[in-house]
C-alpha cells in the first residue's frame, strides 16, 4: 500500500492496465498477455515488500488447477503430437502463476486505489466506444491505412471483426462496473450499457452481447437469490461438462435444424458441424483424450465437411474444415484433449470456485457468479480454451471483479481466505 497519496508499484500497474485493457483487446488481443505479465511482476514486488495472501482462490481450486495442468502435461506421453503439449502446459502454468500472484496482492489496495482503478476502467471503456464509433464513421479507413502502412493484407470481410474481442471483454466487465458506478454516479450506468450495446450491434458481436446479458442477469439474480443461483450454476456446469459429447451427438441433422430454426446464424451452423466432428473423436479416446491442445493437429481435422448455410435463395451446403484449430467449445475441448479425467479435474476447480464465491461478501459473490456465467457462455461457443490471450483475459477480468466488487468501506483483506 502506498504511503500518503502516492501510488504503489502494484497500484500504478493496475491503473495503467485497467485503462489499456479494452483498447488493447480491440486492436491487439495478444498484448493482453503482456498486461498480465506486467501485473504479475508488479504484484510479486508488492508481495515481497508487504506480504500476500496464500491460496487466493482456495486450496481446492488451486489443487484442482494444478492437477489438471499435471494431467495435461502427462498427456504428452500418448499424444500423437507431443511437441504441442508441453509448451502449452508451460505457458498455462506461467499464466496461472501470474494470475495467482495478482490476486494475492489485491488486499494491499485501499479504497483510494480501488477508486482510481475503477475510473481508469471507465475511461478505457469510453476509449473502446470511441474507437468503434470512429472506425464505423470512417468506414474502416483508419484500419485500412494502418494495415497498408504495415504491409498487411486488408481482408474486407474481417475489417471490423477485431473489435469483437474488446466488446466481448467489455460485456464481461459491465455487470461489476455497473454495480461499482451505481454507488457513485448512477446516471452513468445506462450510458455505458447503451455504448456497449451500440458497439456490439455495429460489429455483429452476437456472442459478446449474449455473454454480457447472461452475466448481467446472473449478477442481478445472485443479489436477490444467492443460494439458488449458486446451486443452479453448480448443477448446470456439472451437466454441461459431463454431458457435452452425448448432447451434441443427439442433436438433429444440420440441414433439418437449419430449416427449422431460422434465427441461427451461418457461423453457428459451422460450429455445430465442428462440434459433431469433435464429439465423434471424443468417442475414440474417451478416458485419456488426444493430448492437451491436440485439437490443432487432430487426425482428420483438415477434412472437409458440409454444413448448411442460409442464402437469399434458400439453404445451401458449404464445404468447411472439420476442425479449424479448436472445437469452439470449452467442454468439448476438455473432453477431446484430456478425456474424462481431465473433465473431472477441471470441473472440480469450477465447483470449488462457485463454493468460494458463495462464502464471499455479497457484492463479490454476485459479480463473480455473473462474470463466471458470461465466461462460460463465451467458452461454450467461441474462443479456444487455451489461447494465451483468452486465459490472460480471464485472470484480469477476475482481478477487476475483486477490486471493484466489495463495498466502498470494506477492504478485501477482511474477506475470508477462500474468497
Amino acid at each position: 500500500m502506498a504511503g500518503g497519496n502516492g501510488l504503489s508499484v502494484a497500484e500504478a500497474a493496475f491503473v495503467g492496465i485497467a485503462f489499456m485493457f479494452l483498447p488493447v483487446a480491440a486492436y491487439g488481443n495478444h498484448g493482453i498477455v503482456i498486461l498480465l505479465v506486467v501485473a504479475g511482476l508488479a504484484s510479486l514486488w508488492q508481495i515481497v515488500r508487504y506480504g500476500g495472501r496464500g491460496w487466493p482462490l482456495g486450496r481446492v481450486m488451486g489443487l484442482g488447477l494444478a492437477a489438471f495442468l499435471t494431467w495435461g502435461g502427462a498427456s504428452a506421453l500418448w499424444a500423437e503430437t507431443p511437441g504441442i503439449v508441453l509448451p502449452r502446459v508451460l505457458q498455462l502454468a506461467g499464466l496461472t502463476a501470474a494470475g495467482l500472484a495478482v490476486l494475492s496482492a489485491l488486499p494491499a489496495l485501499d479504497h483510494r486505489a480501488r477508486h482510481r482503478i475503477g475510473m481508469a476502467m471507465v475511461f478505457g471503456m469510453l476509449g473502446l466506444f470511441a474507437a468503434v464509433g470512429m472506425d464505423g464513421g470512417m468506414d474502416g479507413a483508419i484500419e485500412r491505412a494502418v494495415r497498408r502502412l504495415l504491409g498487411l493484407r486488408v481482408p474486407e470481410e474481417w475489417l471490423r471483426s477485431h473489435f469483437k474481442v474488446g466488446v466481448t471483454l467489455c460485456g464481461l466487465l459491465m455487470p461489476v462496473m455497473a454495480l461499482w458506478l451505481w454507488r457513485r454516479r448512477p446516471w452513468a450506468v445506462p450510458l455505458l450499457v447503451a455504448g456497449l450495446v451500440g458497439c456490439g450491434l455495429s460489429v455483429d458481436s452476437n456472442t459478446g452481447l449474449l455473454a454480457a446479458g447472461v452475466a448481467g442477469a446472473v449478477t442481478a439474480l445472485a443479489l436477490v437469490w444467492p443460494r439458488a443461483v449458486c446451486a443452479g450454476m453448480a448443477v448446470l456446469v456439472t451437466i454441461g461438462f459431463l454431458a457435452a459429447p452425448a448432447a451434441v451427438q443427439r442433436l438433429p441433422a444440420l440441414p433439418a435444424m437449419a430449416e427449422a430454426v431460422n434465427i441461427l446464424p451461418n457461423s453457428m451452423m459451422h460450429r455445430l458441424g465442428i462440434w459433431g466432428f469433435a464429439a465423434g473423436k471424443v468417442g475414440e479416446r474417451p478416458l485419456a483424450g488426444w493430448g492437451l491442445d491436440a485439437s490443432r493437429a487432430l487426425p482428420g481435422g483438415e477434412a472437409i465437411i458440409k454444413v448448411p448455410a442460409r442464402a437469399s435463395h434458400g439453404i445451401i451446403m458449404l464445404d468447411v474444415q472439420a476442425m479449424p484449430l479448436h472445437p469452439h467449445n470449452l467442454m468439448l475441448q476438455v473432453w477431446l484433449e484430456t478425456g474424462l479425467l481431465g473433465v473431472l479435474l477441471l470441473l472440480s476447480a469450477f465447483l470449488a470456485l462457485i463454493m468460494a464465491l458463495w462464502r464471499s461478501p455479497p457484492a463479490v459473490r454476485a459479480s463473480g457468479l455473473g462474470t463466471a456465467a458470461g465466461i462460460l457462455v463465451i467458452g461454450a461457443a467461441s474462443f479456444g480454451a487455451w489461447q494465451a490471450w483468452w486465459v490472460a483475459s480471464q485472470w484480469l477480468v477476475a482481478t477487476f471483479c475483486l477490486i471493484l466488487s466489495p463495498p466502498a468501506t470494506r477492504d478485501l483483506s477482511s474477506a475470508p481466505p477462500s474468497s
